[in-house]
Parts: C-alpha cells; structure tokens; sequence
C-alpha cells in the first residue's frame, strides 16, 4: 500500500495537490492509498455544500480489480453514501459539488481512495481545493447605547474673614459675606472610529451540455446555452438573471459583498439536470472566488433492434382426396363395369421465411471487495 503524498505535478488551484495511488509504469503496489477529513456541520446551518476537484489516472480498464472513488462516512469510519466509484483515465480535473445538509448537527469523514491490486497498470488520483461552504443563519446586529454625561456638581469654596479687632475709630468697616464658586467637571467625549470598507467576493456560475449523463463535465463536453440563471439574496432581492450561451462561461459576478446568495437554474426545454439540484445557497467570503457548476443533458432512450417475440408457426392443411367417378361407355345400359378413379388436389404451400427473435436478460457480474 503506497500512503498519499503532496504533489507540484499537477495543481487545480495553487501549487500542490494530493496524489493518492501511482503514476508510471511498472508494477503497482496493492492496497488502498485513502486519506480523509473529519468535519463538523453545525445544527443550525442552513445548507452545507461540498465542492472539490479530482483528475483520474489509470492504466487500467477493469473498475473491479482498480478504482477511484470518494465517501462520505461516520465517525466510526463506517461508508454512509458513495460519491462517486470510477476507474477513468483522464487526465482531466473534474469538479465535484454534493450537498451536506443531510448532516446538519453531526461530525463526518469526507474519505477519497484509490485501491490498486498489485499488477502492472498503474492507478492513481490527483486531488484539491477540498472545501465546504455551509451557510448559517444570520447573526443579530449589537445595537449601540451612549452613555449618559454627568452634570457638573457645583463645589462650595468658603473664604475666611478675619474677626475686626476693636479700635478707637468711632466706625466699624463691614466685610462682604462669602460667596460660593462653582467648579466645574471635566466631560470626556466620544471619540468616534472610522469604520472598514469590508472585502468583497466573487461567485462564478457554469452549465455544461453532459452528454453521456455521469454528473461530471468531461473533455469532449461543451458548455450549456439556453439554461436561465438566477442570483438573488436569502430575503429575494434580485441581484443578477442571464441566459447562459455556449461561448462565455463560467461567467464570474465580481464585487459581490459577503453573505448568502441562492442561485437557481432552470434547463432548457427537454434537458435534466445530472448534478443533483437546481436551487444553491452559497456563503460568498470576502476575497475568495466560489465556483458553482450544473450539468444537464437529454436522456436517450434505446431502440430495441428485435421483435422480442418468438416466430409463429402456420400449419399446413393435408388435403382430402376427391372420388371421381369416370363412366367407360355412352350406351345404356352400360357395356363395362365403371373405374373409380382417386384423383388429389393439391394446394400449393409457401416456403417458411425464418425470423430473429431476441431475448433480453440482465446480465449479473459478481466481484469482491477486500477491505
């Protein structure tokens, strides 16, 4: 078993990704190469949406003696649903979205593989930008209460007079009575703080025409005209509606400002959508870019090339033999004894036309896993 390892061959997004399995020639270890991440979605999110990017290798064609795949599990460990099990060769990165609302309020592994059997055909998986978007219901706004200022007290400062010392002058001067002065208290005032411009982000939105139905855009697969997107806030205040085209996409909404934004897509008439639903609330953070891809296509129907039904067998009527009776002579009574004379009609019978019929039965393939 050959463990993961960090990787500047390939990069979706920065310089590294994680390579699980083995690239190359030669003959290939046996075992799983596995890592995973454990994650807590809060009870009280309002959605949780996993996105990531993977570029499948492989020299192999047999999905059951090596594979790609990625699962969501428990804390246990224990496989709760399968994103997705591949044995491709693409060397492409394909994106992957998968809703995590499910599991509101609970701690889960996000576990991505790759199981090798020991032979010469090498498998392996690039992959980055592993990421969870899990949008919470908003916070309450603090509300902003002043402080009362005091009022100054007044400060009663008395002066000293002294006593009149008695002289022979026949008149007394008289003294002012005191008076209060009041001294005043210092107020600090409110020093107010310029408040940050906040960062804003960007959400980029893509539909892709999936042609062969499997929830992932391959190389060959073009991008979708005629789907209709819509970008609104949580509360339905319009912020961006465009019918997609085959040539401009993704198309990126720049300068976005931090919150929740539900982007809904509806197909163009007779496609499906293959990756999941049409309605996302995605948390939009400041400075980062968040990317949101749709598949759809339209399912074809196969043709029966037999009739399913086995041929019908005509049987051939043997005809009965007419008795004919033949007289010998033109006298009467007659001379000779009459001949009786057995003569057969035939019918002619067409030459059967043989006819292919077919009978269908699903065919059951049996494989074992070793854990």
């Amino acid at each position: 078993m050959k463990p993961p390892t960090i990787t500047s061959a390939q990069a979706h997004g920065g310089r590294y990704s994680a390579l699980l399995g083995t690239v190359g020639f030669g003959q290939e270890p046996y075992g799983d190469s596995c890592l995973y991440q454990a994650i807590t979605i809060p009870a009280n999110a309002i959605s949780a949406n996993l996105t990531f990017w993977y570029m499948p290798v492989s020299q192999d064609e047999n999905i059951y003696s090596d594979w790609q795949e990625a699962e969501i599990r428990n804390e246990q460990g224990i496989r709760e649903e399968r994103i997705f099990k591949v044995c491709a060769n693409t060397w492409q990165w394909t994106p992957v979205f998968y809703d995590l609302t499910l599991y509101k309020g609970r701690t889960i592994q996000l576990w991505f593989n790759v199981r090798q059997d020991g032979w010469y055909d090498p498998t392996a998986m690039y992959l980055d930008d592993v990421k969870v978007d899990v949008a919470m219901p908003p916070e309450p706004t603090a509300t902003f209460t002043p402080t009362p200022t005091p009022t100054p007290t007044a400060t009663h400062t008395a002066t000293l007079t002294p006593t009149p010392t008695s002289t022979h002058t026949p008149t007394s001067t008289a003294t002012p009575p005191a008076t209060a002065t009041a001294t005043p208290t210092a107020t600090t005032l409110p020093t107010s703080t310029p408040t940050a411009t906040p960062a804003t982000g960007t959400l980029c939105i893509s539909v892709f025409n999936d042609l062969n139905g499997d929830g992932q855009q391959n190389l060959e697969e073009p991008w979708l005209a005629g789907a209709v997107i819509t970008v609104s806030t949580p509360a339905g205040v319009l912020v961006e509606t465009y019918t997609t085209d085959a040539v401009n996409q993704p198309r990126c909404l720049m300068g976005l400002p931090p919150g929740d934004y539900r982007v809904q897509e509806q197909n163009p008439p007779g496609y499906v959508l293959t990756t999941g639903g049409s309605d996302w609330l995605v948390r939009v953070l400041a400075g980062q870019t968040h990317e949101i891809f749709f598949g759809a296509w339209i399912p074809t129907t196969p043709t029966p090339t037999g009739t399913g039904l086995p041929p019908t067998n005509t049987p051939t009527l043997t005809p009965t033999p007419t008795l004919t009776i033949t007289p010998t002579g033109t006298s009467w009574p007659p001379t000779s004894t009459p001949t009786t004379t057995s003569t057969h009609t035939l019918t002619p019978t067409s030459t059967p036309t043989m006819r292919r019929y077919y009978i269908y039965m699903p065919i059951i393939m049996v494989g074992y896993q070793t854990n």
